[in-house]
């Protein structure tokens, strides 16, 4: 998994899954490519995610065990 910021194309930040010889821009003219693979889900804030952590399955505080937790700057 990974994030992309909003702006430069993108309407808003994305977490994406990282798929093999998949192109995930919006440009696809100047890369040359036919499609593009589409975020996983788009994180609608107002600032931009900073980093991806995943809780391990061995720490259930709250129940969150295996919960993605995402953070944002500010």
């Amino acid at each position: 998994f990974f994030i992309d910021n909003e702006g430069g194309g993108n309407p808003t930040e994305e977490l994406n899954m990282l798929v093999p010889n998949s192109f995930y821009g919006h440009n696809k003219k100047k890369y040359q490519v036919d499609s593009i693979t589409p975020p996983v889900f788009s994180l609608t804030t107002e600032v931009a995610p900073s980093e991806l952590v995943f809780n391990t399955t061995t720490n259930d505080f709250g129940g969150t065990a295996g919960n993605l937790f995402v953070s944002f700057y500010g």
